[in-house]
């Protein structure tokens, strides 16, 4: 798998909206955890592996005060995040849920072979992945709201505090 470099002097919080708000909205869904067609729980579990290195990393600066370097043993747990996010992308045999493209998308690859030892790649890394948890989330939820909006505009006024028979509220 041959991987471009990752540019670093990128925006990281527009790249990360603008890679969410390319995920296809799956009009099946109500829930905001499968409303696109890559789950919350795939990107959760992105963000999950990427918070426990960095919590390892979070022990390691408080032992040395600080470093700029990544321990050999962090930037090897760090190396193998590709090894799990090409496993994520690999359990998608019926491209059910894409999240393969995703991946690419989100360059988390090029990234990842692009950090070394290197802790502030390592931080922005990161809050790039947090961006992109937090992306989701909004826009799940934005969507739900317009898609529920939509629906309530279409229906007959039902509220469940207004008695029809004499028009007084309850």
């Amino acid at each position: 798998m041959i991987q471009g470099k990752f540019n670093w002097d990128i925006d990281i919080v527009t790249k990360a909206e603008e890679t969410i708000g390319r995920l296809r909205y799956n009009p099946k869904c109500k829930k905001t955890d499968e409303v696109f067609d890559v789950k919350y729980a795939q990107v959760r579990k992105i963000l999950s592996s990427v918070v426990a290195i960095k919590n390892k990393l979070g022990v390691e600066q408080r032992k040395s005060k600080s470093f700029d370097k990544l321990p050999d043993s962090i930037a090897m747990e760090v190396r193998f995040l590709k090894t799990t996010f090409l496993y994520q992308a690999g359990r998608d045999k019926d491209y059910k849920y894409p999240i393969k493209s995703f991946i690419e998308d989100s360059q988390l690859v090029e990234m990842v072979e692009c950090i070394g030892t290197d802790v502030k790649k390592f931080d922005m890394f990161c809050k790039y992945v947090e961006a992109l948890v937090a992306f989701y989330k909004y826009r799940a939820v934005s969507v739900i709201a317009d898609t529920n909006d939509t629906w309530n505009k279409n229906k007959p006024y039902n509220n469940q505090n207004y008695n029809q028979s004499n028009g007084n509220r309850r």
